[in-house]
């Protein structure tokens, strides 16, 4: 389950990275898109390139 204040779901996250990764759109444009920072979008599209769809989950803040 998602944090109540996280901005992206884990299924957002996903549609987030692969606009980015797959379909190759500008990370500000994907960004403003879901109502990110592109910091943000750019972490989720690296973890994606880097881990695939199950770098998606959330983890543990510990």
């Amino acid at each position: 389950m998602s944090h109540a204040n996280a901005a992206l779901t884990p299924r957002a996250r996903l549609r987030l990275a692969r606009l980015i990764v797959v379909e190759q759109w500008p990370v500000a444009a994907a960004a403003e898109m879901f109502m990110v920072d592109p910091s943000t979008a750019r972490k989720w599209a690296h973890r994606y390139r880097a881990e695939g769809p199950a770098g998606m989950a959330d983890r543990s803040s510990r």
